[in-house]
């Protein structure tokens, strides 16, 4: 319990009429000292009683919205009751981990009052899981003589979830199959390879139904209509790779590829399919075989989220290898017809580049391995999908291929490269930046003409407008020359 000033105030008051009675000879003043004496300890008394049940009988509850994302400000509510009024002032104060930023004002409960409630914003500013202290209550009594401060209240788990990029596209050869992609919405169903009327797709038609193999076939989106489904066991294999994080933070190549595993791995929860995992990174390959429990979802739905991204890694990277695949093509062209000896002892090494490019790719490595292979014990079609870039062309075809041919059923999802460069946002290397989107474009439809193969852009929209944009303005203002 603690003691105001005004407490001390009336104590002074106290010994001054006990003082003061005999130097004065003023019986009176002793008498009000004493009754002032008794009523300070009764109602210290009342206090301590009323502090002691309300410790025992007060109901604090702090409701974080979670899941939240990094630098997403969520309704946070605090709600005080009291199973019967009190004569006492309460102010709750909640505390939160120094990972949260809260926009709330303390919850004061009047005397007299039963309940309160309070809703303000909360702010997290680091991905990861959280638990709430109890709230922090201050109780004092009517006139302000005492007070006294405990804990109280639900101790709730918010979990924080890395930043997620807003304007995700997925599109096959410029038809958008989702126009945003929210945290666990459809991208790809499994079901219906084998049986069934196949026809073209129309606006309406589900997702779930994209039959993904007639689609890479004909070259034009088909839905089945199923007569009998066969199971589906999916097989993710993510690249985690430094050229992956590309991009800024919250937005990078990494961070798009994420959020389609994410809704894989959601859809394989609402149909109850397994679905697996393996991570590519520097480091080597960890992975998830396929299952399908409730442990194993939330296992993969964690796994992606502890993948940090890591900031500033990628870009460098990416176009130092595009530059130096670049140069020794042109090397390799300088070399067509020169018959010198040292043309001849040097032209092997430059053929050789793009094999020894594959060979060392750990995609390559990964799929040649047999490691992230599914194999069932039943009927049943195995789903390898693939999430990378196109930073190494050579060698993601040649995997691709692999996959192809052990499994017959693969989805790619590709980020380009070229909306992820620093000089992507630049007005002035518009023109640069559609040529290679153009470039990247032939090379998803020659993965897309491999039997039992289909491959979808993934990236930002917004910048992917902005250049489309570009690129029509510049058309047009050609086209308007005399």
């Amino acid at each position: 319990m603690n003691y105001s000033r005004r407490l001390w105030g009336v104590v002074a008051l106290l010994v001054l009429f006990a003082v003061g009675a005999p130097l004065l000879e003023q019986p009176v003043f002793l008498f009000a000292a004493a009754g002032l004496l008794a009523w300070v300890l009764a109602h210290g008394y009342q206090f301590v009683a009323a502090a002691r049940w309300l410790e025992g009988e007060l109901v604090v509850e702090q409701t974080p919205t979670t899941p939240a994302f990094v630098d997403e400000a969520r309704p946070f509510t605090v709600r005080v009751s009291l199973p019967r009024p009190v004569d006492l002032r309460l102010r709750v104060e909640p505390r939160v981990p120094v990972a949260g930023d809260p926009t709330i004002e303390p919850v004061e409960l009047a005397p007299g009052e039963t309940a309160a409630e309070l809703t303000g914003t909360l702010t997290w500013r680091v991905a990861g899981e959280y638990r709430l202290e109890p709230a922090s209550v201050r109780v004092a009594d009517r006139w302000g003589l005492f007070s006294a401060t405990f804990r109280a209240g639900e101790t709730p788990t918010a979990r924080i979830d890395p930043p997620r990029p807003r304007d995700t596209y997925i599109a096959e050869g410029g038809a958008s199959l989702l126009s945003t992609l929210g945290r666990q919405q459809t991208v790809l169903r499994g079901n219906g390879f084998d049986l069934g009327e196949v026809r073209e797709y129309v606006p309406g038609d589900a997702i779930t139904r994209i039959d993904w193999k007639a689609t890479a076939r004909l070259d034009d989106l088909h839905v089945r209509e199923f007569e009998s489904e066969t199971a589906v066991v999916t097989t993710m294999i993510l690249d985690a790779r430094a050229g992956l994080h590309a991009g800024p933070p919250g937005a990078t190549k990494f961070d798009y590829l994420r959020q389609v595993a994410l809704a894989l791995v959601g859809e394989s929860r609402n149909s109850g399919e397994p679905i697996g995992l393996y991570v590519l990174d520097d480091e080597g390959v960890s992975g998830l075989p396929a299952r399908a429990t409730g442990e194993q979802y939330e296992r993969l739905r964690r796994r992606l989220y502890a993948i940090e991204t890591v900031e500033g890694a990628g870009s460098d990277s990416t176009r130092l290898h595009r530059r130096s695949r670049q140069r020794t093509r042109r090397a390799a062209r300088s070399l067509e017809g020169d018959e010198t000896a040292f043309a001849r002892r040097l032209r092997p090494f430059l053929a050789d580049d793009a094999s020894a490019s594959v060979e060392s790719d750990r995609l390559y490595r990964l799929l040649r391995s047999g490691r992230a292979r599914t194999t069932l014990a039943g009927g049943g079609t195995v789903l390898t999908v693939v999430l990378t870039d196109d930073a190494n062309r050579a060698a993601l075809r040649e995997s691709v291929r692999l996959a192809q041919r052990r499994d017959g059923h693969v989805v790619v999802f590709l980020t380009p490269s070229a909306l992820f460069d620093a000089d992507a946002d630049d007005a002035a290397d518009a023109r640069a930046t559609y040529g290679r989107l153009r470039e990247f474009d032939t090379f998803r439809r020659e993965l897309s003409g491999m039997a039992g193969v289909s491959a979808f852009e993934v990236g930002p929209g917004s910048r992917l407008e902005r250049v489309l944009r570009e690129a029509e303005a510049r058309r047009q203002r050609v086209e308007a020359r005399p």
